[in-house]
Order: structure tokens, then C-alpha cells, then sequence
């Protein structure tokens, strides 16, 4: 289980309403994060090995066009943080593809990542290479992936955001000409967001065209995986009353 939120704002994003979604979303996911976002024109993407939180806390949040966060509860490619970015296409995802290698088999695109979420941005860059219209990608996305996609995916250099979901995990609500997105229903009723409902077919967004797209992965001083490796000890396995 994972997280994703995001706001498209009529002017700037608000730092609390973003703090709120992001520490509502913590829960569904400590793993890892990511946040990207529009501002001056250009189009920054971090990620780390930390909590959306506290990665928030070390951004500069000043003056956003529109910004999406995840909050990861790592399950495939444990190595791979969100969003993924591909060919200009960046997203972020809630859930599992239990198909991902038979679509990858189906498409002439190389693969980068061990992540399952990948091959969605790669279902997008086939068929934008095939000429087919946003609204037409999310319905093939979604009756191409078996399993659970709830996701926002964002097109930064035409500024188009596509939001899609196949299990009712995403909801979508405005206030002031302000849209809001966020995988529980909860934390845009309790910011007061009006017309809130759930994603039940693919919606498309606009968002601040940005020609320049910038990555950083922030690594932390430590890190351990969550199960220690076992090594094997033939002394202690001689002790052993049922080797």
C-alpha cells in the first residue's frame, strides 16, 4: 500500500494544505517518497529514502504551480523509488501489476527498472508514439494492467496530468479553483474540499508547461534492509538436535 496526493492550485500552493496531504499519506507508506513539482518554468522531481514528511521539510516550497507526492510502501523493486520519469513522463502509483512482464514482452521499449510501476509510463510512451489521444491512454492502461493502479501521471512539456484509477483509491475534489487529489477520501474532507469523488475513469488535468526537468534522489547516511542476511555457521549447526 502506498500513497499519492497532489494539488494543482489557481495560483500557488499552500503549505499547509500540502503538509496535511502529505502527513495523512505517511501512513500508507514509510519506506521511501517522492515529490515533484512546477515552478520557474521548470520541473523538479525528488526522491529519497525518507518520509514524505520529512522530505517536505527539506524543500524549498515557495511559489509551486502544482506539485504530486508518493509515499512508498516498497513491495517490487526495492531499489526503485517514485515518481518514475521516462521520456519526460513522471509518475506516481498506488498499488501492484501482477502482469507487468507480460506487458513488457508485448512492447518494443527497453526496460530500465525493477519496479512494476514502470511499465505504465512505458503503456504511455507507446501510445503517444502511436499518435492516441491522453484520455484514450488511461482506458488502455487500465484494461492492460491486471492488478491494483491507482495513479497521476504527468506530462510536465505539454502540461497535461492524467489521473486513473481501477479500484476506487483515488479521489479528486476542488475549492477555490484549487483541484486536490489524494488516495483516501478523508483528508479532502477535512480541508473542507468541495465536489470531492472517486476516480472510477481516467481524468485529464492541466498543469504549467515545463521545458526544463530536473531529478535528485536524496540518500540518507545509513541504510539497512529491513531483513539481516543469514549466514550460515557449521560449528552451531553440529549443536543442532534436528540438523
Amino acid at each position: 500500500m502506498c500513497g499519492i496526493f497532489g494539488i494543482i492550485p489557481k495560483n500557488n500552493v499552500l503549505k499547509k494544505e500540502l503538509h496535511f496531504l502529505a502527513n495523512h499519506a505517511t501512513q500508507r507508506g514509510r519506506d521511501s517518497s517522492g515529490v515533484a513539482f512546477s515552478k520557474n518554468n521548470s520541473f523538479s522531481i525528488f526522491r529519497s529514502e525518507m518520509t514524505v514528511s520529512r522530505l517536505l521539510n527539506n524543500l524549498d516550497l515557495i511559489n509551486l504551480n502544482f506539485v504530486m507526492g508518493h509515499s512508498r510502501l516498497k513491495t517490487t523493486g526495492s531499489s526503485d523509488n517514485q515518481p518514475v520519469i521516462r521520456n519526460n513522463i513522471c509518475l506516481i502509483h498506488n498499488g501492484i501489476i501482477v502482469n507487468s512482464d507480460d506487458i513488457w514482452k508485448s512492447l518494443d521499449i527497453e526496460r530500465y527498472q525493477e519496479i512494476d510501476s514502470e511499465v505504465i509510463v512505458a503503456l504511455v510512451e507507446d501510445e503517444l508514439n502511436k499518435k492516441v489521444e491522453l484520455e484514450k491512454i488511461g482506458q488502455i492502461i487500465l484494461d492492460k494492467c491486471k492488478g491494483i493502479v491507482a495513479c497521476a501521471i504527468a506530462l510536465p512539456n505539454v502540461g497535461k496530468l492524467l489521473l486513473l484509477s481501477n479500484n476506487g483509491s483515488l479521489y479528486v475534489g476542488e475549492k477555490n479553483a484549487t483541484i486536490y487529489f489524494s488516495s483516501e477520501k478523508y483528508p479532502l474532507y477535512a480541508k473542507k474540499i468541495k465536489k470531492i469523488k472517486k476516480i472510477k475513469k481516467p481524468i485529464v488535468c492541466d498543469i504549467p508547461i515545463s521545458e526544463i526537468i530536473e531529478v535528485k534522489d536524496i540518500s540518507q547516511r545509513f541504510k539497512k534492509d529491513l531483513i539481516a542476511k543469514l549466514d550460515f555457521n557449521s560449528e552451531l549447526e553440529k549443536k543442532l538436535i534436528y540438523p
